[in-house]
């Protein structure tokens, strides 16, 4: 159950939390297996882990925008200010994931898409403080 304090809310308040949750997480877990299963199948065809990173991490940013943006939110395509700060965070998320691919994947000696799931968990969580704090 959620806080004391959902009592006072409408039910039809909190059920659209919830759908809004459920659809976030829907769209990030199908951002998730883009990811990993791009990174690993380039990786594999003998791309760099940079550009199969990359490659992989471009295309899960289309599905995360159009599913966040149209199903998630319900938000126009084209916000500008939306627009602005989502690339900002997917810089960042790219930058991150290119080390964790390229350098502390190999380091470590991990498989491909061990690298590629590191990044798949913890991108989001920093991706969702990011969006927070800006």
């Amino acid at each position: 159950m959620g806080s004391p304090d959902d009592r006072y809310l409408p039910k039809n308040v909190m059920s659209t939390d919830v759908a809004r949750m459920f659809r976030f997480c829907t769209v990030g877990f199908a951002v998730a297996v883009v990811y990993v299963g791009t990174f690993t199948l380039v990786y594999h065809t003998g791309l760099s882990p940079l550009a199969a990173n990359t490659l992989a991490f471009s295309l899960g940013v289309v599905v995360q925008y159009f599913g966040q943006t149209c199903w998630t939110f319900n938000r126009p395509l084209w916000d500008g200010k939306q627009s602005v700060r989502f690339l900002g965070v997917v810089g960042m998320g790219l930058v991150y994931s290119g080390v964790v691919a390229s350098i502390v994947g190999p380091a470590l000696e991990w498989p491909p898409w061990v690298s590629a799931g590191a990044v798949s968990v913890t991108l989001p969580v920093l991706n969702y403080a990011s969006f927070r704090l800006w």
